[in-house]
């Protein structure tokens, strides 16, 4: 029965050993990365991105989807990136002075909601608002003025966040060292407004603070 026989790929690297005796040259190899896996498995655009795998010792470039993303080599095993705000669903690839390793899985870039694609009424959700969130928060849209809150004017928050902290209350969506900066923590309303109030208050506000 013939044997199966693995290939292992390698590149040759020239090593010059220096003594009081003189100079030789020694071959040594630099391994081939190869990609285990990467997490999470479906991300926003500016996400996060942790990638697993070995022989991460000397990354020259990470892209996703064929695009090139900005990275930080933490170990030999672990390399982390951010997805751009350009970035499309496609396979992780990382490339070393060894060769390049392709993930087995495609990475899911998931484009921010549009304000066409939101359910709620931002009409009602800008009177919601008002009655529910004005005391805290400053929104110009709204003619709000609260300073107990982070001021959302401009902040883009996406959809998805923006209902987590209406429901869940702001510290599931806030840093412990912003929630610092802050003399309250916004208290959860999932209890108090129904899910459709709940859509009109986050239309309203992602409409508002772009």
């Amino acid at each position: 029965m013939p044997r199966a026989c693995k290939l292992v790929v390698a590149v040759v690297l020239a090593v010059t050993v220096t003594t009081t005796a003189g100079s030789a040259i020694a071959a040594a190899t630099a391994a081939k990365p190869s990609i285990s896996g990467f997490a999470p498995l479906s991300v926003k655009p500016l996400a996060p991105l942790t990638i697993t795998g070995k022989n991460f010792t000397s990354v020259k470039a990470v892209t996703i989807g064929g695009k090139a993303v900005t990275f930080k080599v933490v170990s030999a095993m672990k390399v982390t990136a951010t997805v751009p705000s350009s970035a499309t669903s496609g396979k992780v690839v990382v490339t070393t002075a060894a060769g390049s390793a392709t993930s087995s899985g495609t990475l899911t870039v998931v484009a921010p909601a549009s304000a066409a694609t939101l359910v709620g009424n931002a009409a009602a959700g800008r009177s919601l608002f008002i009655a529910n969130c004005a005391e805290c928060h400053a929104l110009a849209a709204a003619g709000a003025h609260g300073t107990l809150g982070p001021n959302l004017n401009g902040t883009s928050l996406a959809e998805p966040v923006l209902i987590s902290a209406i429901v869940n209350g702001g510290s599931t969506v806030m840093s412990a060292s912003a929630a610092a900066d802050y003399a309250t923590t916004m208290v959860a309303f999932g209890h108090v407004l129904s899910t459709a109030q709940i859509d009109d208050i986050a239309a309203f506000v992602y409409g508002a603070t772009r």
